[in-house]
C-alpha cells in the first residue's frame, strides 16, 4: 500500500537518479491523515531540496495519473488491492 509514501518516495529518487521512467501506482485502503504523516519526522532525514517532492506525492489526488518529476508520475489507487 501506499502507507507513509516512503517506498514510493524512494522509487522516485532512483528514477531521478537513473534517469528512468516510472509509472508507479499504489494501492492504499486507509490512507494516513497529514497530522499522522507529520508526526513520522521523515523529511528530518532527506536533503531538504526533497522535501516537497515528498509532500507532493502526499497531496497528489487519488485516481489519476500525477506528473511528480519528469521521470515519476505517481497514480495513487484509494482501495483495496485484494478487492482490485
Amino acid at each position: 500500500g501506499f502507507g507513509t509514501g516512503l517506498n514510493a518516495f524512494l522509487a522516485l529518487l532512483e528514477a531521478r537518479e537513473s534517469q528512468r521512467k516510472v509509472m508507479f501506482h499504489t494501492f492504499e485502503k486507509y490512507p494516513l491523515t497529514p497530522q499522522e504523516i507529520g508526526c513520522m519526522n521523515y523529511t528530518d532525514y532527506f536533503d531538504p531540496a526533497d522535501t516537497l517532492l515528498f509532500q507532493q506525492l502526499h497531496d497528489a489526488p487519488w485516481g489519476e495519473d500525477v506528473p511528480i518529476t519528469s521521470y515519476f508520475t505517481l497514480h495513487k489507487h484509494e482501495a483495496d488491492f485484494e478487492e482490485v
